[in-house]
């Protein structure tokens, strides 16, 4: 019952309607269709309000969950490196430019990273914390690059893992 009332929520998005419909789509881009779909999780990440959950979910439907959860794990990590270079080299105002709020909050931020600066991993393991955000603090912070790079690519890559898992078997269950 719950399945197709899902499959009927998502036919309202047509191309997202059917697993079929969506494949379709991505792979009428050929070769260059997972570099479009890094491309969007990259952009996805840079600014603030876009969900990164719905790009991974639909990354495991498009590629399958070995290959979406590659693709997924490539885009969030350049994403995340990016902002964290855009906040080390220009500064809180052009982080302010991405992430609206964060002048507001800037303090609250440094705050908490250096009381949890052991703590990153799991900031990047729930889905629940916007990773842009966090990726454009930790880049007005002292981490080093290395130790905030080490901690990203191992924690996307257990994050991107269980969301492709899961966007898989939900892909089987909306669209068998």
């Amino acid at each position: 019952m719950a399945s197709y009332f899902l499959r009927d929520y998502f036919e309202i998005f047509g191309v997202f309607g059917s697993r079929d419909a969506l494949q379709s789509l991505i792979s009428s881009f050929g070769v260059f269709a997972p570099l479009i779909f890094i491309f969007f999780i990259l952009v996805e990440v840079l600014v603030a309000p876009l969900p990164g959950s719905v790009t991974a979910l639909a990354g495991a439907v498009v590629f399958g969950p070995i290959l979406g959860t590659l693709y997924a794990w490539i885009g969030n990590v350049v994403g995340s490196i990016l902002a964290f270079l855009i906040a080390r080299h220009f500064g809180p105002s052009v982080v302010s430019f991405f992430v609206p709020s964060f002048r507001k909050k800037q303090e609250r931020y440094n705050r908490e990273i250096s009381e949890h600066r052991n703590a990153l991993f799991i900031l990047y393991l729930l889905p629940v914390v916007p990773i842009d955000v966090v990726s454009f603090a930790l880049g007005l912070s002292a981490i080093p690059f290395r130790h905030f790079f080490a901690v990203i690519s191992f924690a996307f890559f257990v994050r991107m893992t269980v969301w492709n898992i899961f966007g898989d078997a939900l892909g089987d269950v909306l669209f068998f």
